[in-house]
């Protein structure tokens, strides 16, 4: 990486990891998961200390990622709320062990769970809630006292001696709480369903709406106590603190664990990775800090961290894998889909080798490097993607993967148009194989023997062309070739034949309109019963049929004004396949 490389990269990271911070603690959306963000942070860290001319000043290692949100009032922190260094490695939790060991051997710790909420600090004046506060920048938050209604375990007194009283704590929600509100979010079809629970609160704590956020309930644990009047010089230790809010009556996570010996971190950390699964509220991983308070704040704090503390935190459930290439696929209407080419791994007891990228943003949100070592899991235990960069072993000055500027099987200039890019030679091979397979599959016309290496095989020879040639595919012509004998032959010759016996929606569905799948195709050929129907159709018919709307209707209209479509209409007609519903068996509506 040159040092132009090195400055756009710094400025491109800064960019996209403020954009998150803005999303993700100012409203319910999140562009990326918490491993992708951190994954992202540490190369602008590693990128920074390699070239520190180019580091700018709002860069987000410098800052806390909370914001303060517009309409809240502010309230400043007597004492600044800092966020924890994190680590998803042992090899760095061994580090900050052995540092703060390096002056003091009879160090002990306390681990608790990482709650995965939005941390607050709630103000008690002579033991009665006075305010509730965000993080903010770490030395402003916003005042959200309004919405303490929804913290259903907060409490407004709590039994202490101290006048003036900071207890700070994580406010998250619970499972069958977030369960509950989605449900009644359903039955009411007021709105969309609630995204996450982390989302969930940081929307519920940070609005200024009342209206949907009626039905939510979130729960509180305080691990912190800041005394304003030194009434409470006995805590000594972390431990002294939990138990000093158990008996203010302030909820705490009753999780904790003393720990003696590194042994003893290791332990817990192991097993609430197994057990995180089995509690009722979200946890991302292990909070570790030095017991004794005296020695911890002996050693202080960097801009943004406690130098006594540090956060572990839980991989995604994923499996590594070398990446070889990304290759670059055209489909049946154009698209260009980069598809990430990895070492092969087992993944729930498939074999997995690849796995789409889906579009540009998806290359640039993970940063892709030749060499990486990517993470994989299944998206609805079905699908391959690929969720995040395995930061700790990337070369920051390996190549970044480039989207392509031409198509790689015609070599037209391809086109963006808004998020996609598209190669817009309708003649070009990519398409043409895509849009073939696409009318042979299963769903489609059904024609097993003609699969994607066959169709490789004969459009390379000129065979096929387009759909239509399928029909005009001889026994003569195909056992003549190298990939075809007598049997296998007279067997695809056979499949074609019967293809056209094939229901007319599986037709429809094998015309590959954009948007157009196959229960929408069966939908399609009940309403308009027959392909001269169909090609006369209006958008506002179309938008009556269960599941169509605007923009697929739309694609609908269009694909029968195109004249090249309607020939091939023309053309499947004389070879004799079925255009109408006369012969199909099923005739209901799915939904």
């Amino acid at each position: 990486m040159d040092d132009n490389d090195a400055k756009a990269e710094i400025k491109r990271l800064t960019d996209k990891l403020n954009e998150c911070n803005v999303r993700y603690f100012g409203s319910e959306g999140s562009l990326l998961s918490d491993y992708e963000y951190d994954c992202l942070l540490d190369e602008l860290v590693k990128l920074e200390e390699k070239y520190p001319q180019y580091k700018l000043d709002n860069s987000p290692t410098e800052v806390l990622g909370d914001i303060n949100i517009k309409g809240f009032n502010k309230i400043t922190h007597k004492i600044p709320m800092l966020s924890l260094k994190k680590t998803y490695s042992f090899d760095d939790l061994n580090t900050f062990l052995n540092n703060v060991e390096k002056n003091n051997d009879n160090i002990t710790y306390v681990c608790e769970l990482k709650l995965d909420g939005i941390s607050i600090d709630a103000n008690y004046i002579d033991g009665t809630l006075k305010t509730i506060s965000t993080r903010g920048d770490g030395n402003q938050g916003d005042d959200i006292t309004t919405n303490k209604i929804y913290i259903k375990n907060l409490p407004l007194h709590i039994d202490c001696k101290s006048k003036n009283i900071h207890l700070r704590g994580e406010v998250i929600m619970k499972f069958e709480d977030f369960n509950n509100a989605n449900k009644s979010i359903k039955d009411k079809n007021t709105r969309e369903l609630l995204s996450n629970p982390r989302n969930t609160v940081s929307g519920t704590l940070k609005t200024l709406k009342k209206k949907d956020s009626d039905e939510r309930s979130l729960t509180v644990f305080f691990y912190n106590i800041i005394c304003e009047d030194n009434q409470y010089t006995d805590i000594k230790t972390q431990v002294d603190v939990l138990n000093t809010l158990d008996r203010f009556n302030a909820p705490i996570c009753k999780l904790f664990k003393y720990c003696k010996t590194r042994n003893d971190i290791f332990s817990y950390i192991n097993y609430y990775e197994k057990e995180k699964d089995n509690l009722d509220f979200p946890i991302d991983g292990i909070v570790i800090k030095i017991n004794e308070l005296e020695y911890s704040n002996k050693l202080g704090n960097t801009s943004k961290n406690p130098r006594g503390a540090i956060a572990f935190k839980y991989k995604p459930n994923a499996t590594p894998s070398k990446l070889i290439n990304v290759e670059f696929n055209v489909g049946r209407t154009g698209i260009i889909t980069p598809v990430a080419n990895f070492e092969p791994i087992n993944l729930n007891g498939t074999i997995v080798r690849r796995a789409t990228l889906h579009n540009e943003n998806e290359i640039n949100r993970l940063g892709l490097r030749e060499g990486d070592t990517v993470l994989v899991k299944k998206s609805g235990e079905i699908i391959p993607k690929i969720i995040g960069i395995d930061i700790t072993k990337r070369n920051i000055d390996n190549k970044k993967i480039e989207f392509i500027k031409e198509c790689q099987f015609c070599k037209s200039t391809i086109i963006k148009k808004n998020d996609l890019y598209y190669c817009p030679n309708k003649e070009c091979k990519g398409r043409i194989i895509e849009s073939i397979t696409h009318f042979v599959s299963k769903k489609a016309l059904d024609i097993k023997s003609i699969g994607r290496k066959v169709i490789n095989f004969l459009v390379d020879i000129k065979l096929l062309n387009n759909i239509t040639d399928i029909y005009k595919l001889k026994y003569r012509d195909l056992v003549r070739l190298p990939r075809f004998n007598v049997l296998s032959a007279q067997k695809t010759i056979e499949e074609i034949n019967n293809s056209k016996k094939q229901p007319f929606y599986k037709l429809i569905y094998g015309l590959g309109i954009e948007g157009v799948g196959e229960v929408v195709a069966k939908n399609i050929s009940e309403t308009f019963k027959n392909i001269e129907n169909l090609k006369n159709c209006k958008i506002e018919n179309l938008v009556e049929i269960p599941l169509v709307g605007q923009e697929v209707a739309k694609n609908i209209t269009e694909y029968f004004q195109n004249e090249g479509n309607i020939k091939l209409i023309d053309d499947l007609k004389i070879f004799g396949l079925n255009m109408n519903t006369e012969n199909d068996k099923a005739k209901i509506f799915l939904t």
